[in-house]
């Protein structure tokens, strides 16, 4: 009897194990854990540790890894996809979430994303394949993809067929739903993996990451700030690490500032970055005064809600510097021996005035070349 208990465990932990797939590629190549085959010669992982469409001609290339008799029920897809190019009829790429043929580029029976469309209103858009006919399942916003892109994706299936389409345009992780639909026709996947149709221009221009097929991933973490950025004396952007829920991040008393600034008068959640809120005070900042903005009850998507989070900001009004109001006061030019300093070339600046200035360093290759 232990005997049998042992075995059925032993199955069990197999089935689950076998029903996972995750490759970021971070080992170098796709020959194994997990094995992709195809069209092998005609891809590559490259420096940046993706998946690369690398052929010299125009044609039609694909890869497929094994996801053996795994139900499909309460399953989440992830990934990344960047096509450096404007997607077409000719140049288009696929990501087959679910075929019982290994060979993608025939008649199976799946359910496939395509990225890219004959017309100019390009649009993610899932798809059911049943031999060779195509049904759209649901279809994101369009032309969201119709110029060269590099978005992160995520599709979720429930037990009874309802599938959800999430993207997040910035290619990471903060995904935000594009459209629902409901088709239960197969609730099985023997593979899974990528297909590309291309001109030679654009024989090197599909990348692939970060895969994740399994079991939906429950999301039970809150939102966090990171970073706040000022855009006048009284408008101030906070953005979140994850797509935050519209109701809660524009609720104005989820938001206050110290310095007598109180709630904002007016919250935002940006139209297409659903992390970013822009909120506006009806009392003018105070120049050169840190402010500490408190945020409370902000969800995310999955109703997990911020108890308390704290970020600064300081408003500098815009002040036209005079002659030697900033003054370089020493030069550290030669590094060699280094006695009670750090081992580097710099520069110290300082500011003889009683105003505050901020300094732009973003057109400078370092704090010397500023100076040159």
């Amino acid at each position: 009897m232990r005997s049998i208990l042992f075995l059925f465990l032993f199955l069990f932990i197999t089935s689950i194990a076998s029903a996972q797939v995750t490759d970021n590629f971070s080992d170098g190549d796709f020959s194994s854990s997990p094995t992709w085959t195809g069209d092998a010669t005609e891809f590559i992982v490259n420096a940046s540790q993706q998946l690369q469409l690398n052929n010299t001609i125009g044609g039609a290339s694909y890869l497929s890894t094994s996801s053996p008799g795994t139900s499909i029920d309460n399953f989440q897809w992830n990934f990344y996809i960047k096509q450096s190019f404007s997607p077409s009829s000719s140049n288009y790429g696929r990501v087959y979430l679910v075929s019982d043929q290994a060979n993608l580029e025939g008649s199976l029976n799946g359910y496939y994303l395509q990225f890219g469309e004959a017309l100019s209103l390009d649009a993610v858009e899932l798809f059911r394949q049943t031999g060779l006919t195509s049904t759209s399942v649901c279809r994101g916003t369009n032309g969201q993809i119709a110029a060269a892109f590099a978005i992160g994706v995520k599709v979720t299936r429930d037990a009874s067929g309802n599938w959800s389409l999430f993207v997040d345009p910035l290619g990471g992780a903060a995904y935000g739903l594009e459209a629902t639909g409901t088709d239960n026709t197969y609730t099985t996947s023997n593979f899974f993996g990528v297909a590309t149709v291309y001109t030679v221009s654009s024989a090197t221009k599909f990348y692939f990451d970060d895969f994740y097929n399994g079991a939906i991933i429950v999301d039970v973490t809150a939102p966090a700030i990171v970073s706040s950025s000022v855009l006048s004396n009284t408008a101030v952007d906070v953005l979140f690490n994850e797509n935050v829920d519209l109701t809660t991040s524009q609720t104005l008393t989820n938001y206050s500032a110290d310095n007598g600034l109180g709630n904002p008068s007016a919250a935002v959640r940006d139209a297409t970055n659903l992390s970013l809120v822009h909120l506006t005070f009806a009392t003018l900042f105070s120049s050169g005064l840190l402010n500490t903005l408190t945020v409370t009850n902000v969800q995310d998507l999955s109703a997990n809600a911020i108890t308390t989070a704290n970020t600064t900001f300081t408003y500098l009004a815009p002040v036209t510097a005079v002659y030697k109001d900033i003054i370089i006061n020493e030069i550290f030019a030669d590094p060699s021996p280094v006695v009670g300093l750090p081992a580097v070339e710099f520069v110290e600046i300082f500011n003889r005035s009683t105003n505050a200035f901020g300094i732009d360093q973003s057109e400078c290759t370092s704090w010397l070349s500023c100076f040159n």
